[in-house]
């Protein structure tokens, strides 16, 4: 008899075992994606039920005295409430909280930390001012400084990214931490790494010659990409409603473009392919970690991708500093 291996399926269910984590974990994904497909529900949007996605569940919530779970305390509910089992009618049912309602969840929190609404507001305020900041900062470095290492400033903002996102995981915990099951699960971050890498340089290589104003503009098209790669790739169409939006986003690119006066054609095919490959890494990353052992939070996914994406930029960065610099005792001599 020949060893094949842990098993990995039995009957459709999938198996995921994290020895150093000590969790054995089964999956019926598969079969229920086979269930969406026979019934023509596979192309519907998902959602996540019952509760949001910013409620969390804590022990504090749950009942300081549970009812005797008792095999005699279990009955039928609708065997009771037709009457075809009238001894169950007299035994103690079991009472199932109802899930409170937003009302009830943000009044819970006004003596406590901030609500989930002012804390998202908060978090997006941040992230809008991060990213206009960063923005700022490479156009100035690259246009206004002069600074020439543009595969160089984007190593520097991989190992920034790997750098907080470590911190957030394991220092500040704000998610869990969620290790690589598999080599197989490594080489589809390594290629969403490689893409990560593209879209970056060709952003930052684009400020040397665009405007800081019209990098986000040319980037409002993500959408756009988006929906195309995604025809493309998976073959998946969105409704007519959606296309026609589209439309008038594209239309105002192409009229600003035209009447930019500091206008750089390289710059705009740049700018073009950052926003390009942004889409491509979101309709890349939903198809390579569609198993439910292989998901990952986006925080850890950027944990894992920031070193990979440094490391693939390092021989590029080396290159061209190298070759800068010689270019630069060359001129002085």
């Amino acid at each position: 008899m020949k060893y094949l291996g842990a098993t990995k399926r039995v009957f459709g269910i999938e198996i995921y075992r994290d020895r150093k984590r000590s969790k054995f974990c089964l999956s019926q994904a598969e079969y229920l994606k086979k269930v969406l497909i026979k019934y023509g529900m596979d192309q519907a949007r998902s959602a996540s039920v019952p509760h949001a996605t910013h409620f969390k569940l804590s022990l504090e919530q749950s009942q300081k005295n549970p009812p005797n779970l008792s095999s005699k305390n279990l009955g039928f509910l609708s065997a009771t409430d037709h009457g075809s089992n009238p001894r169950l009618e007299a035994e103690q049912l079991i009472d199932i909280p109802v899930t409170p309602t937003s009302e009830v969840r943000n009044s819970n929190n006004i003596n406590g930390i901030l609500s989930p609404n002012p804390t998202t507001a908060v978090i997006i305020a941040s992230w809008y001012l991060s990213n206009i900041g960063v923005l700022l900062l490479n156009k100035y470095l690259l246009s206004i400084y002069g600074y020439r290492y543009p595969i160089f400033l984007t190593l520097l903002h991989m190992l920034s990214c790997a750098l907080y996102s470590i911190l957030a995981i394991h220092w500040l915990e704000l998610v869990p931490y969620q290790p690589i099951v598999s080599r197989r699960q490594f080489f589809k971050i390594v290629a969403l790494s490689a893409i990560f890498c593209f879209s970056v340089v060709c952003r930052n290589t684009s400020l040397r010659y665009l405007p800081v104003s019209f990098n986000p503009m040319i980037g409002a098209t993500t959408p756009f990409f988006t929906t195309i790669f995604a025809f493309i790739i998976t073959c998946k169409k969105e409704s007519c409603e959606v296309y026609l939006a589209l439309v008038p986003m594209v239309l105002g690119i192409v009229l600003a473009s035209n009447n930019e006066p500091l206008f750089h054609l390289f710059g705009f095919l740049v700018c073009v392919g950052s926003t390009a490959g942004s889409a491509l890494k979101s309709v890349v990353q939903v198809i390579l970690l569609t198993s439910e052992g292989e998901r990952l939070h986006s925080m850890n996914l950027l944990m894992y991708m920031a070193p990979m994406a440094a490391v693939i930029l390092l021989p590029f960065s080396v290159c061209k500093t190298s070759r800068n610099i010689v270019h630069d005792i060359s001129f002085d001599i």
